[in-house]
């Protein structure tokens, strides 16, 4: 240890003026004239001035180039890092050298002041580092190269050099000397800043474990240990068949060393333990290139050996850490768990979990557990929550008055992360176990779960869960089948959330649910196979619902189509039009189906068709599929937002919102196949026939409380819908889009917009032609901020703000956007041209791309 004349504190000052002062010449000074100021500060200097911070995801060539090797290409702003000393330098005189160095002599070693220009340039010295080899270093770092020469920092590396080009197919070499020299210089920056008596946490290379065990008696106070593995000590060879027996006898070597050190690593923990009672409670070992693809010394043996000397866990309440993990899985058989409330293995690494699932079941000992948050491998882990309680209901039937002699685990709260496919028997395993207190339960499918042939996941059968009031449920592979009982079962819910992504609909496996009384719930969300199974007459008994989402699924072959039912027709049936499948209230008898829609193209039926075929080995049924009666008669009069997508935003009618006067949001998204369904949408559609039924004046659908609408529809509208539903309908409307809509121009969509008072955004995706373009500007009132310019027959993307709206902000005053057909992107253009001219004529800085 570095016995510093110089107080730490003080160091830290004098570091924290220099960077506030931007003073580089001093800091140099101080780097020739103190030793002690030297030893501490060259290592950060050389630490990872050239890492990029941040990683910008960007098409730049230069940040490309930087990111693969080429540093010469790299912009000083992306090679700043949060070091003080570093920024300092940067602040400083940092042009490159004009010409290459004199390469490094024997001699240096000393250190005078003959070695130093009046200042150094230490970022040149960098950039030079990664550009060049070591041995054409220059002279003015002579120190710093005959240091790196006495810790055969050259064999290391070229060592290193060789097992890459050994074990990489191409036969490519890649240099390791940029994270050895940072390797080398925090190790002895470490070690001459460390005070081992008030150290309490310490994160140490693993080649510098010896060193620090002679020291173990002085870290009284040492709580966590973190001990790393070097970067010549983590890199193998995944090819040992094409090494030469010299390089393999060198692999050897090599793993012999890690090796040994892990022993040495073993060794410090048990004697410190052994000095220091119940003090040290963190030993991890980490290792840079762990997997399974791994050769190196299984380290999560040496792990559970320093675990061991660890003081076993006292009766936890909580079990989450990675950290406790470890302890845990060391001694999990003497462990107390009857104390523990909180599980959650979320956050634990690969190899930590496959350990978790390779030990025998330990969750029927946690008595007092009330949350569980678990990756789930494997088989069901849950099964003895279902045989417990079964067991403890039919104590209770046979006795009684006798009280069980086993109480049930209280669990209230369960979230779920299946390592693959959402299965089934677990969930239901957590139901019936835990039904009488279970309050939330969320279970989600791994998102990268790649395989297609999947089996419907089915759960929810004999649910009894009379507390529970959120249920979520999502996956992006597979398909989720509820019993049509299961929400009968929970008459607490308030959240609802079942979601998947399968857009391909067997009529033969497609049950629909049974009305579920759901007095209580406030959302409700379904995308995929659940929003085609659900009852609508559900939405009788859910009078305080507030959010409102019903989706289509999205095709995991990213087919054009969406939501048809391609499996229930024949390829040559014929479309009869849209008004023959309604009634005569304008209902339409069961879900959208394909006869409801315009003819779509033959070869898309075959394959729908087809893939039926191949995923259940029978022929599709021709028989028609009837569903329930969707009668659209809603009364939510606590509904907020409602978002419709597919084909319950295409059969959508705004009749629907006589009875949601509460109505803040709507969306509407028909993203149907191109030209496969066309509508025509009157002003009769906003008239509130009840009244004229009744034998008042016809009136329009009042919805006062509206501020977002959102339609995105191949409909033709007129001009008088507008100019109604933003008049009469939804005056406050604040925040307004519509996108392929037809039937008016932008003269009329600023007339009819122009009234709206709270107005904040607008926009609209219209075809103008040149002509129309003058006139509508000549329409913009004042207080409209409406920009933009002719660019041809092309497509116009016009925002507009209202200036006088509450709460208003200058914003951009790039207000439109052409889109060109050709690249698929949005040109943004800006209405001054004068602005325009000008960005023309300056010339563009490459470090700000």
């Amino acid at each position: 240890m570095s016995e510093s004349p110089l107080p730490l504190e003080c160091l830290r000052i004098v570091i924290q003026h220099l960077y506030n002062s931007t003073d580089t010449f001093s800091l140099t000074t101080l780097l020739r004239v103190n030793s002690f100021f030297a030893l501490a500060t060259i290592p950060i200097l050389y630490c990872d001035p050239y890492y990029l911070i941040p990683r910008l995801k960007t098409s730049s060539p230069g940040i490309f180039y930087a990111q693969n090797g080429f540093p010469e290409y790299r912009d000083s702003r992306f090679q700043r890092n949060t070091m003080l000393l570093t920024r300092t330098l940067f602040d400083g005189d940092y042009d490159p050298w004009p010409t290459a160095p004199s390469p490094v002599t024997t001699q240096g070693s000393t250190l005078s002041n003959a070695n130093y220009t009046p200042v150094l340039h230490y970022v040149p010295h960098v950039t030079h580092l990664l550009t060049n080899n070591f041995p054409d270093w220059g002279a003015h770092n002579a120190h710093i190269s005959a240091y790196i020469k006495n810790t055969k920092f050259f064999e290391r590396s070229r060592e290193l050099d060789l097992y890459y080009a050994s074990h990489n197919a191409n036969g490519a070499r890649r240099r390791f000397d940029l994270p050895l020299l940072a390797q080398e210089r925090n190790r002895q920056l470490l070690w001459a800043l460390c005070i081992p008596e008030s150290t309490r946490s310490l994160t140490i290379l693993l080649s510098d474990v010896p060193r620090y065990l002679d020291r173990v008696e002085r870290f009284t106070a040492l709580e966590a240990l973190t001990v790393k593995t070097d970067v010549d000590l983590s890199i193998e060879s995944y090819y040992s068949t094409r090494l030469s027996p010299k390089e393999k006898d060198l692999e050897a070597a090599r793993k012999m060393e890690r090796e040994r050190l892990l022993e040495i690593t073993v060794e410090f923990v048990k004697k410190h333990t052994r000095i220091h009672k119940g003090v040290l409670l963190v030993a991890d070992l980490h290792d840079r290139y762990s997997g399974w693809r791994s050769h190196l010394p299984a380290s999560h043996e040496y792990q559970q050996r320093m675990t061991r000397c660890l003081p076993l866990l006292h009766n936890p309440t909580s079990l989450d850490r990675p950290r406790d993990f470890k302890r845990f899985l060391a001694t999990s058989e003497d462990i107390n768990l009857s104390h523990l409330e909180s599980y959650s293995n979320r956050e634990c690494r690969a190899e930590t979990n496959a350990i978790l699932n390779s030990i025998p079941p330990f969750l029927h000992r946690c008595r007092a557990l009330k949350s569980v948050k678990m990756i789930l491998f494997g088989e069901d882990q849950f099964a003895w929550a279902a045989q417990e309680r079964q067991e403890h209901d039919a104590q209770l039937t046979k006795s009684p008055d006798d009280t069980p002699t086993q109480s049930l685990v209280p669990v209230k709260e369960v979230v779920l992360q299946f390592g693959g496919q959402i299965r089934g028997q677990p969930i239901d395993s957590i139901a019936h176990g835990f039904g009488n207190t279970l309050e939330s339960f969320d279970m989600a499918g791994w998102r990268k779960f790649l395989h297609t042939d999947l089996e419907p996941t089915v759960f929810g059968q004999r649910w009894n869960l009379p507390q529970l009031h959120t249920l979520v449920a999502t996956t992006s592979k597979g398909r989720l089948t509820i019993h049509p009982d299961a929400l009968s079962g929970c008459p607490a819910l308030e959240m609802i959330t079942l979601e998947d992504s399968v857009d391909v609909y067997p009529a033969d496996e497609i049950p629909s649910w049974s009305p579920a009384p759901l007095p209580q719930a406030t959302r409700l969300t379904l995308a995929g196979t659940p929003a085609r199974l659900f009852h609508p007459d559900t939405l009788h008994n859910t009078s305080n619902l507030e959010v409102l989402t019903l989706a289509h699924g999205t095709s995991l072959l990213k087919l054009h189509r969406r939501e048809y039912d391609y499996d229930d027709m024949e390829a040559g049936d014929e479309y009869p039009d849209e008004d023959e499948d309604e009634d005569e209230d304008g209902d339409f008898n069961g879900a959208p189906v394909a006869p409801a829609l315009h003819p779509v193209v033959d070869h898309l039926l075959l394959f729908g068709r087809q893939l039926q075929q191949q995923q259940t080995g029978l022929h599709p049924t021709t028989t028609p599929l009837t569903r329930p009666r969707w009668t659209w008669d809603w009364h939510l009069p606590h509904l907020r937002e409602l978002n419709l997508c597919g084909e319950f935003a295409l059969f959508f009618q705004f009749r629907m919102l006589r009875y949601t006067p509460s109505l803040a949001t709507l969306h509407l998204e028909n993203l149907l196949p191109e030209g496969q369904h066309e509508r025509i949408v009157t002003v009769d559609e906003l008239r509130d026939t009840d009244r004229s039924e009744e034998g008042e004046a016809a009136g329009f659908i009042s919805l006062p409380y509206l501020t977002s609408f959102l339609i995105v529809a191949r409909w033709t509208i007129g001009p008088q819908f507008w100019q109604t539903l933003f008049g009469k309908v939804m005056p406050a409307v604040k925040s307004l889009r519509e996108d392929k809509c037809t039937g008016y121009t932008l003269q009329d969509w600023l007339e009819a917009t122009v009234g709206l008072k709270r107005l904040k955004y607008a926009g609209s995706m219209l075809r103008v032609e040149d002509k129309a373009v003058p006139l509508a500007f000549g329409l913009s009132p004042m207080h409209l901020g409406l920009r933009g310019r002719v660019e041809g027959n092309a497509m116009f993307y016009f925002r507009y703000v209202n200036k006088l709206a509450p709460g208003y902000e200058e914003e951009d005053p790039e207000a439109v956007r052409i889109y060109d057909p050709e690249s698929c992107q949005y040109l943004r253009l800006s209405g001054h041209e004068e602005k325009e001219e000008e960005e023309e004529e300056e010339e563009e800085d490459p470090a700000a791309v």
